[in-house]
Order: structure tokens, then C-alpha cells, then sequence
């Protein structure tokens, strides 16, 4: 913890008559908002809330509650107050009213909030963000002299400021490694390098009165290199003043990041599987955007990828992700039972539980099914045991999209083949299915 918030922390303990506890998690180098728990110790009644600045701006709760204001104000009162996450606004707003909707806060006596929640979304509008990316490449916020000529920056004050993640990772390794050499064959000069993109002011103040923040948006890649370098001093870049991107949505600069580091037509360094998935479940926690929204849709095409890729994986994979927090809303957790998982033992000992005198079991994934290998499987046994004439097939699922292909037909086209191949033969057969969610026992 710092100085300046153990100090608040002492404050509160000193000051507030009802406070007793102070638990503040360690905050990143710079946020934009963060969520609060305040817990009466005599009843563990809680009130959970979120705040939009620094956690030591003296601001201490919005609650309209009457019953929780005087319990707070009741100098006879225990509580213990607790810092428990920071972010966006918009991400910490919804991880605000996943935590309400998952208790039922507004209906559950042992909690003081009135409502469940309502968290501010953020707009993704393509047609801003397609704008915007055409008013960068235009050359719009370059800094260049009257001559056009780039009036670079020093690379530490640049490789200091805070960045904006678009892709999954926030730097590549192999590509900074490339880039830095070619830094030094050119003896330090960086005209080769892509300009690194930057909004002033877009963070808040690290500090009380402190000045608002500029943020990398695009070139972490190009800033890593160039600071790693020996010979290289300075960098040029882009900047794009408050007054222009103060209405553009957290989501919206990630877009624009996205569309800058397109996919290009002859493959090089592309934007990965995964850099999709997670902006799509991103829009579906900030924006509430289903997975094949318009709006993602566009993103998506936008970036580059391929039809066959947003078809066949990314979309299926970003529908898995955002169905476990679904999931988790209604304090439910997806079950998993690969060769890593706490619950695979539990397969194992259902699928051994099965296993007897008459009967072979064994276990597979719905997501690969493979009724040449069980027959074979069935087949060696009962050639070693006749009086084994029953097959039992234990089935997980892998994903939930798995569960709701085996629930939509799957199932019954391997019933198929099992009648004519199987049962067909005077042999028994029997799927056993084991549970897919369980309760999240975690939540209070």
C-alpha cells in the first residue's frame, strides 16, 4: 500500500467513529474507478458501490438507504470497509451489478443496497470509430513541424505513460526482438518505426489536484523496441487532444487500436484468435453486445479477419466464454472436467462406479466422440469377458456450445449407429451425462 493511502487509511480509522476494519487493495499505476465493500460487522450486512476517481479523494459512499445511513453514522457501529478491485468505469460498474444480481441485493435482507445494480455501457459506434481511424491515417495528429518534418519525442517520458491493451498480450517478444535490431542496424534512427499513438488527458489525476494523464493507444510494440534500444533516444508520435476523444468510449479506443493493427492481406505478425474472443466478451460485459451483434460483426471484418475464422472460431469460442458468465449471474460456475481440472477424479470415480461383472464403462468428451475407438474398446473386453454385454458411456462437456449440440440432435445421431450397431447386435447401451454447472459456493 502506499504512503498516501495508508495515511487515508489511518484517517478513516481515526476519524470515522463507525469504521473499525480498512482493508484497501494495492491499486495499479492508474484507474479510472473502483469498487467498495462496506460490511457491518454485527450482522454482516453489506452495502457494495463503486467510485470514479482515487480511493483517497475523501468520497465514501452514494447509498440512499436510510437504515444504512444510520447505522454508518452510529459512532456505536462496527464496519469494515474494503477497496476490492480497480479499473474502467465501465468494468467496474458491471462487475458491480454481477455481484448484486448474483446476491438478489435488492430482495436479500442482508444487504443494503436498494437496487441490483445498473452499470453504465459503453457505445461501440463503428461508424465513429471508422472516422476516427481515417482521421489518424490522414495525418490529422501528427507532430511535425511547419516543414512536415516529425518533432520526436524522448522514449522514456513515452515508455512511461500508462497504455491501452488491445491485443491479449501487451507487447510480443519475437516482434519487439525484430524491431529493436532493426533499430540498431539503422544506428538508433527510428524514421522507420510507426508513430506511437497517444490521447492526452485521458487518465485521471494519479493524486488529489494532480494533472489528468495522457494514455498510449496504439505502438506498445514500437515503444518496447525503441526503449530497449541502445542507440535509439526518441520516437515519433501522434496526439490526439482531450477535446477530440473525450466522448469516445473506452471500448471505442480499443476498436480504433484493433482497426490500426488490421490483419493484412498478405499474413505477417496478425492480430490473434484470442485478441478477437476477448474484445467480443468485452463488448458483452461493458455493452451488453451479444457475440454476433452487427456491431462485433462489423469489428470483426473490420480488423480483418476471415469469415471461415469469425464462423468457425472465434464466434463459437467468444459464445462459450460469454455463456460461463451468464452462468456465473445466476451464482452458477460451468464444470470442467479435463485431465487438469479438480473435477476430474469425479469422472473418473462415476465412470469406475459403472464398471461391474456385466457391464464396460468408460468416459469421453462430447466435443470428440469416437464410436470406432468405444466399440473397439467394448469389443476387446467382451472378448476377454462374455458375460460383459452392457456398455455405458459417460459424457462431459467440454464447453457449454457442446452441451447444447449434444441436447440439439448430436445425441441422437450417434443413437443411431448404437441401434443398429450395438443393440443390434443383443448388446445393452446407455449414455450417462455427467452435470455441467454446479453452485458457485464461493458467493455469500
Amino acid at each position: 500500500m502506499t504512503a498516501i493511502l495508508e495515511d487515508y487509511k489511518n484517517q478513516l480509522l481515526d476519524k470515522v467513529p463507525s469504521i473499525v476494519e480498512v482493508n484497501i487493495k494495492t491499486p495499479p499505476s492508474s484507474y479510472e474507478a473502483y469498487l467498495y465493500l462496506f460490511t457491518n460487522l454485527e450482522n454482516s450486512k453489506k452495502y457494495l458501490g463503486i467510485h470514479k476517481g482515487l480511493v483517497e479523494d475523501n468520497y465514501y459512499n452514494s447509498s440512499k438507504n436510510k437504515e444504512f445511513a444510520e447505522d454508518y453514522t452510529n459512532s456505536k457501529s462496527k464496519f469494515r470497509f474494503e477497496v476490492l478491485d480497480y479499473g474502467d468505469y465501465s468494468k467496474m460498474s458491471s462487475e458491480e451489478e454481477r455481484i448484486l444480481q448474483t446476491n438478489n441485493a435488492k430482495e436479500n435482507p442482508n444487504w443494503y443496497n436498494l437496487s441490483n445494480g445498473g452499470s453504465k455501457k459503453e457505445t461501440l459506434r463503428m461508424d465513429v470509430v471508422q472516422q476516427m481511424v481515417l482521421r489518424i491515417k490522414s495525418g490529422e495528429f501528427d507532430c511535425v513541424d511547419e516543414n512536415g518534418e516529425w518533432v520526436k519525442e524522448d522514449k522514456t517520458k513515452i515508455y512511461n505513460l500508462d497504455k491501452l491493451q488491445v491485443r491479449e498480450v501487451q507487447y510480443i517478444p519475437s516482434l519487439v526482438s525484430e524491431l529493436v535490431d532493426r533499430i540498431e542496424d539503422a544506428m538508433g534512427n527510428t524514421d522507420g518505426c510507426d508513430p506511437v499513438l497517444i490521447y492526452e488527458e485521458r487518465l485521471s489525476p494519479k493524486k488529489i489536484k494532480g494533472k489528468r494523464e495522457d494514455l498510449i493507444g496504439d505502438g506498445n510494440n514500437t515503444i518496447h523496441a525503441v526503449y530497449k534500444s541502445k542507440s535509439a533516444v526518441s520516437i515519433q508520435t501522434r496526439r490526439v487532444p482531450y477535446e477530440v476523444h473525450k466522448d469516445l468510449s473506452n471500448l471505442e479506443l480499443r476498436a480504433i487500436g484493433g482497426i490500426l493493427n488490421k490483419r493484412p492481406d498478405k499474413i505477417k505478425e496478425p492480430a490473434s484468435i484470442d485478441d478477437a474472443v476477448k474484445f467480443i466478451v468485452g463488448s458483452y460485459e461493458n455493452s451488453a453486445l451479444e457475440a454476433e451483434s452487427s456491431q462485433n460483426l462489423q469489428y470483426l471484418r473490420a480488423v480483418g479477419y476471415t469469415s471461415q475464422q469469425i464462423k468457425k472460431t472465434i464466434l463459437p469460442k467468444a459464445k462459450d466464454a460469454i455463456s460461463k458468465k451468464k452462468f456465473a449471474l445466476s451464482n452458477q460456475i460451468f464444470i470442467e472436467y479435463s485431465s487438469d481440472s479438480p473435477h476430474r477424479q469425479t469422472l473418473i470415480s462415476v465412470t469406475n462406479s459403472y464398471n461391474n461383472n456385466t457391464t464396460y464403462a468408460q468416459h469421453t468428451s462430447s466435443g470428440n466422440i469416437r464410436m470406432d475407438r468405444i466399440m473397439t474398446n467394448f469389443r476387446e473386453v467382451y472378448q476377454l469377458n462374455s458375460n460383459k454385454k452392457k456398455l455405458v458411456v459417460v459424457v462431459h462437456h467440454p464447453e457449454p456450445s457442446y452441451k447444447e449440440k449434444w441436447d440439439n440432435g448430436e445425441e441422437a445421431l450417434h443413437n443411431k449407429e448404437i441401434k443398429f450397431w450395438i443393440k443390434g447386435l443383443g448388446f445393452d447401451f446407455e449414455w450417462v451425462q455427467m452435470p455441467h454447472l454446479m453452485d458457485n459456493k464461493l458467493v455469500d
